[in-house]
Formats: C-alpha cells, sequence, structure tokens
C-alpha cells in the first residue's frame, strides 16, 4: 500500500505534499467545529488518520536513522584508513 502511495506522488517534492495536506487540514477545521463535531464518524476517521500518518512518519524517521547510522560507520572507515 505505502509502495502504491508513494509511486503516486513520487515526482512531487514531499514539502509540497505536506504543505498541501496542511491546508486541506486546516480548511476542514471549520466545517468540523461547525457542523461535525458531534459525528462519530468524523472523530473515527481524523484519528484513524492521524493514527496512520504518525506511524508512516516513525517509519520514515527510523529508516533515516539506518542511514545516519551506516554513513557513521562508512566515516568511521576512511578515518581509520586516513591515519
Amino acid at each position: 500500500m505505502i509502495t502504491i502511495v508513494k509511486g503516486l506522488f513520487s515526482r512531487i517534492p514531499d514539502t509540497t505534499i505536506h504543505i498541501t495536506l496542511a491546508l486541506v487540514w486546516i480548511c476542514l477545521a471549520i466545517p468540523t467545529v461547525l457542523f461535525w463535531s458531534e459525528s462519530i464518524l468524523w472523530i473515527l476517521m481524523i484519528s484513524i488518520y492521524a493514527n496512520v500518518g504518525a506511524h508512516i512518519s516513525a517509519w520514515e524517521g527510523a529508516k533515516n536513522d539506518d542511514k545516519i547510522d551506516e554513513i557513521l560507520e562508512r566515516l568511521k572507515r576512511l578515518e581509520s584508513l586516513g591515519k
């Protein structure tokens, strides 16, 4: 599923996607307060969205941590060769 989503958005910079989604949620805040504040379905949907978004963000962060560890290991090897 994530691969499909990434494939659809692969040509759009990450910052553009994030700012666009933030603006969409800001625009949805007004009707939420006015009309949907008592809608259980709406609260359920935004809760699921928040949880999925948090897990995807954590997964992306973990991937980057692995890359950083790999880069630091390479730098240590290069430094040891230079001594």
